[in-house]
């Protein structure tokens, strides 16, 4: 008997094969716009929303996010998330890395992520370099407040300097209540009735101040930097000092070691040339800090280093500090860190390699692997769920929809291995911040 079945007609496999070459093609327009083989250089030279994947993010941000009634747990939020990865690392490793944060979104992260100032949980694009933790420079490590009002030129004329001092009195009354937007107009107001150079670095110091008095530990960097650039002698090495100790509070500790490695603090403690005495040009100056200690630059370093995992070099910092500690109790202290220093190698550690070739073979388990099993098991359950659906739909007639689906997969799924890799990252890190946790604690009994 002849078979009933008849085989698909030329015209027909035609079509067939204009329509997978069509689905290919829409899959490719959809990636490659922002795929760059130097996604960080593209990142910089390229205007912000160039990309049409961050076009479009921007527009479900303006007129589709605001219909939603549930508010993104993390900040930044999802959508902004999205568009600051594709915009650092290009679209193929950006819009893997914002699937993971999808994954990632769900009630078990309340007590896997920080919580910043508006008690959202924290969690940056560039998680492994910085963010918000609860270690803090110890105020025994920070340099004494520095007293004094601004520097006036020589040529201010009376009136002009019963206005700076009204001026001041105000800006100190808002830094006091904490009204630090108000309190930076007023003492950038203070430092042109000054008219000096060293009253805008004054200015600037004090606004630093109350940044960080706040809280605000990005804004009273910049500050103190600003200041810093403005200000002479040592002065600028101790505003400088306080912006270290900025860069330490917001989790930014390889940016802290960095800026204690500035010759300005190896300079000579010379008096400002601004301040000099009997210089005509200033007839009243704010008292000049002394400079942050040696003791106390290698000891914020020590810190650092403790909190990137860098053990030996810590120590070493530590062990000078304590050479070079006065009578103060800084030696003491800086004794017991190294000690909590050399326990270091023996923490627990998670690698970061091992945890990517576990997730690849099967999607979660790095995961797992760093403690972070709900994560796991919603990566294995969508991934699995995505490769399913894939393997079903390319076995059948419906080949042009598996390709469609495995578009959608392929974040999905190396979003699950670079999740597994950051949360191995971040076990180490919160390891030592841990223990750093408890060194400063017993170093300041």
């Amino acid at each position: 008997m002849a078979s009933t079945s008849r085989s698909p007609s030329p015209s027909r496999r035609l079509e067939r094969r204009r329509a997978r070459s069509l689905t290919g093609a829409l899959v490719l327009a959809l990636w490659l716009p922002g795929v760059s083989l130097a996604p960080q250089a593209r990142a910089q030279d390229a205007p912000a929303d160039a990309s049409p994947a961050i076009a479009a993010i921007r527009f479900y941000q303006r007129y589709l996010s605001s219909l939603r009634h549930a508010r993104c747990r993390f900040t930044p939020s999802c959508s902004e998330y999205a568009a600051q990865a594709i915009a650092t690392y290009g679209l193929v490793e950006g819009s893997a890395r914002a699937a993971d944060r999808l994954t990632r979104c769900n009630a078990s992260a309340a007590g896997a992520y920080p919580r910043g100032a508006q008690g959202v949980l924290e969690d940056p694009v560039d998680a492994a370099g910085t963010g918000v933790t609860s270690v803090r420079v110890p105020r025994w490590l920070l340099s004494p407040p520095e007293a004094g009002d601004a520097p006036i030129a020589g040529a201010v004329a009376p009136e002009r300097r019963a206005r700076l001092a009204e001026t001041i009195r105000f800006a100190r009354l808002l830094e006091r209540r904490g009204d630090c937007e108000r309190a930076e107009t007023e003492y950038q107001r203070a430092g042109s009735l000054a008219d000096t150079v060293a009253a805008d670095a004054w200015a600037f110091a004090r606004i630093g101040a109350c940044r960080y008095a706040a809280s605000q530990w990005p804004l009273a960097e910049r500050a103190y930097l600003t200041s810093a650039m403005l200000a002479e002698g040592d002065r600028r090495a101790s505003v400088a000092y306080a912006a270290a100790a900025s860069r330490f509070n917001a989790g930014a500790f390889a940016a802290c070691g960095r800026l204690l490695e500035d010759p300005v603090f190896a300079a000579p403690r010379t008096p400002a040339a601004h301040a000099a005495p009997g210089d005509p040009r200033v007839i009243a100056a704010a008292a000049e800090p002394s400079g942050p200690p040696v003791p106390r630059v290698e000891t914020l370093a020590g810190l650092c280093a403790f909190a990137e995992g860098d053990w030996p070099r810590a120590e070493g910092r530590f062990a000078r500090a304590a050479a070079e500690g006065g009578d103060d109790g800084l030696a003491a202290r800086d004794l017991r860190l190294a000690a909590f220093a050399r326990e270091g190698p023996a923490l627990p550690h998670r690698s970061p390699g091992l945890a990517g070739v576990l997730s690849a073979a099967l999607p979660g388990t790095g995961q797992m692997y760093c403690g972070r099993a709900q994560d796991g098991w919603r990566h294995l359950l969508f991934n699995g769920v995505l490769l399913y659906s894939v393997v079903s739909l390319a076995r059948g007639p419906n080949v042009p929809a598996a390709v469609v689906v495995a578009g959608v997969t392929l974040p999905f799924y190396a979003g699950n291995i670079l999740g597994a890799q950051a949360a191995a990252r971040g076990f180490d890190r919160q390891q030592r911040l841990d223990l750093l946790e408890r060194a400063l604690a017993e170093a300041s009994r």
